[in-house]
């Protein structure tokens, strides 16, 4: 007997569930819901476009490596190694958490 939408739905979410995937729900502005298929479509110039899973999932991965990057520093100013929290130079230009706060902060 064929299965009912419901129940193939069911098990599908269930296989998500057993292989570690997590369902997000994400509200997009139409204007960042158009460049989002821009970027799925130029990305993969000639060939099918990304889905827009996999450009937010490659997008995650690239911008988590570069962040790992920036981290990977030792303040020449006190020697204390990233991430830290607070340091008693905070603010001077000399200060590494005060140059990579600015350098890591999201702009648009």
């Amino acid at each position: 007997m064929a299965k009912t939408p419901a129940e193939r739905q069911r098990q599908r979410r269930e296989r998500l569930k057993q292989s570690g995937t997590t369902r997000r729900d994400w509200v997009l502005e139409p204007e960042e819901l158009r460049m989002l298929g821009e970027i799925c479509i130029q990305r993969r110039p000639g060939r099918t476009p990304y889905s827009e899973n996999e450009v937010i999932g490659l997008l995650i991965r690239k911008n988590y490596k570069e962040l790992q990057k920036s981290l990977a520093n030792t303040c020449q100013r006190c020697g204390q190694a990233l991430p830290v929290s607070e340091c008693i130079f905070d603010g001077e230009n000399s200060c590494l958490l005060t140059t990579v706060r600015l350098k890591l902060a999201i702009k648009a």
